[in-house]
Formats: C-alpha cells, sequence, structure tokens
C-alpha cells in the first residue's frame, strides 16, 4: 500500500511541506480522524499493528525494487509524540469528496498497474460489472503522480445503492441501522469514525474482515454481531450507499 510506498511515519505527516505522495495517500486511504484530537483512534490502530501476526505483506506492498515497511514496524519506532502530532495534523484536515459512485451494467476492461492501482487498459474495452465494485481513477496521470487534486470513481452494480440505503437506514433481521453509532449523517459520532464517502472498496474490506475475525480491536468486536449475517452483496450495497454520501 502507500503507506509502505512512501516510507510514512508519524514525524512525517505531521511535518510541513509533506510530499505530494503522502497527501494522496491521506485523501485516499488514510481513514479521517478529524474527530478525535487527543490521538485515541490513532494509538489503538499503533497497538492493533505492534500485535499483528498475519497479513502484514498485504498491508504494506511496496513498489518494484523497494524493501516494504510494515505498518507493524511503523508502530514499533513512532513515540508517544508522534502519535498526538499526528493526530492533531489529520484532525485539522477537512472532508471532501473523493469518491464519485456510478450504478452501471458495464465497466472498462482494467488492470493492477503501477502503485498497485486499478487502471483502464488501453484500447477502451469494456466488460459486464457482475456483482462487484470496480474502482479507477477520474485522472490516470494525476492518481499515477500522487496528486490529491484528482479522486476516483466506482462502478457499482445497478440498484445497490438503493439496497445499501435499506441495510444502512433500517433495522432489519439482518444488522442495525448504522445511524445508532455512526451518527444519522454517518460523518461520525464521538469516538466512532465516519463512513460517509468513504472508499467503496475500503468499506467491504473492513466489513468482511470484521466478520471474519481477521480485523482485531474493540470497535471490532462491537461490530461482529451487526455484521454476522451480511452476504458479500449486502457488503457490496452498504459499501456503495455509503460512498454516494457527502463525507
Amino acid at each position: 500500500m502507500l503507506l509502505g510506498d512512501c516510507r510514512v511515519t508519524a514525524n512525517l505527516l505531521a511535518a510541513p511541506g509533506k510530499p505530494i505522495c503522502v497527501r494522496a495517500t491521506i485523501d485516499a486511504l488514510l481513514p479521517r480522524l478529524k474527530e478525535k484530537r487527543d490521538g485515541s483512534h490513532l494509538d489503538q490502530a499503533r497497538e492493533h499493528y505492534r500485535k499483528a501476526r498475519k497479513g502484514l505483506d498485504e498491508l504494506a506492498r511496496p513498489a518494484s525494487g523497494k524493501t516494504p515497511i510494515h505498518p507493524q514496524q511503523i508502530a514499533k519506532a513512532i513515540s508517544e509524540e508522534d502519535v498526538h502530532a499526528a493526530a492533531d495534523y489529520f484532525a485539522a484536515l477537512k472532508p471532501r469528496p473523493w469518491i464519485r459512485v456510478v450504478e452501471t451494467d458495464t465497466v472498462p476492461k482494467t488492470y493492477v498497474g503501477p502503485g498497485n492501482k486499478r487502471l483502464r487498459l488501453p484500447g477502451g474495452d469494456t466488460e459486464p460489472l457482475g456483482n462487484r465494485i470496480i474502482e479507477i481513477p477520474e485522472d490516470e496521470t494525476i492518481v499515477l503522480n500522487r496528486d490529491p487534486s484528482s479522486g476516483f470513481v466506482a462502478f457499482v452494480p445497478k440498484g445497490s445503492i438503493a439496497k445499501g440505503q435499506t441495510l444502512v437506514t433500517t433495522d432489519s433481521d439482518k444488522t442495525l441501522r448504522c445511524a445508532i453509532c455512526h451518527g444519522q449523517t454517518l460523518r461520525g459520532l464521538g469516538e466512532v469514525p465516519p463512513i460517509a464517502g468513504r472508499q467503496a472498496n475500503y468499506v467491504v474490506r473492513q466489513l468482511f474482515s470484521i466478520q471474519d475475525g481477521s480485523r482485531g480491536g474493540i470497535s471490532s468486536a462491537l461490530m461482529q454481531q451487526v455484521v454476522e449475517r451480511l452476504t458479500v452483496d449486502d457488503m457490496l450495497a452498504i459499501a456503495a450507499y455509503t460512498a454516494s454520501r457527502q463525507p
């Protein structure tokens, strides 16, 4: 991931004159920490990385020829002061729209290119979307240069936003309303992070990881009963809806 590519540390994140790659990482991937200035959310994440025992290669895929730096290594290296400095930096960020959600049956053919990003295949060929979410840059050149001025488009199956809205906003035998914990606008409530405007693939990964137990921590434990009855298609619909909301 970009954390490994950019050699991000808490000092770098909090320092002025951040390189473009770090700014792009912040906008594109990192959870928004604006709701907590005391560093508790970031501190919890650091502890989770310290205790991680599996999947670290997936968490920090390096660019070609580079030695990966895992989040676990970063967590061991940073101090309490660094954690709070980084939390203050994230708290100052203003959320902005980053994902444009498009319901469709057909998507451009894609491949995984530089920086582990999914890109359009040359030639303009298309293929059926099926029950998938495909996220590609709005402007590939800008994104490949780690410029945070351009976001992504998420192609989702037709009808998934409406299905997701039902799952997110109503109690059912499958799950509970997200607003109970994440707030009526889904922009976070207290220590609970925002989910509005998050990248759809990110949301699916988190829901799936909580359901199968590979994501740990107190927050994940609280979410397990909420997600235990969800199918992958349910997760896709929830992600499509939350990604379509204003952050």
